[in-house]
């Protein structure tokens, strides 16, 4: 009999899961004062847990909030720096998370949460070992 109650309460809690994690109950926003040119200056974290400054103008991002695209010119040379995105343009949104957090999509892959603060934003992937990256007008 005691069979059965694990058989039965293990069907239940494998036919109760479900991967949701495709849908999601996000806004995305517009107009936030992105547009214009921004500076990678200081990438840190990750698992060796590096700490780098950037020269302004080795890593650009020029968004374009009317089109929804950043323009990416990264000039970087140093194969141990992370630098995110090669040269190109792709498109991007900015989602509101149900904890309110913010993430930044680039092609529909979420680059961490994103925070704006005057001329500074960082993207913040370290709660999962990532990195912090900070950029400046």
């Amino acid at each position: 009999m005691k069979k059965y109650i694990a058989l039965a309460l293990c069907i239940s809690l494998i036919l109760s899961c479900s991967n949701d994690d495709d849908q999601c109950d996000c806004l995305p926003i517009d107009g936030i004062g992105l547009d214009g040119q921004w500076h990678l200056t200081h990438v840190s974290g990750g698992f060796l847990g590096i700490d780098e400054s950037i020269d302004k103008g080795i890593i650009i991002w020029d968004f374009n909030e009317e089109n929804m695209d950043i323009t990416i010119t990264n000039m970087n040379t140093d194969n141990s720096l992370p630098d995110i995105l090669a040269s190109g343009i792709y498109d991007y949104s900015i989602i509101t998370l149900e904890d309110d957090y913010q993430e930044l999509r680039i092609n529909g892959s979420s680059f961490g949460n994103f925070e704006l603060i005057d001329t500074k934003f960082t993207l913040n992937e370290l709660f999962k070992d990532g990195y912090l990256y900070t950029f400046q007008r």
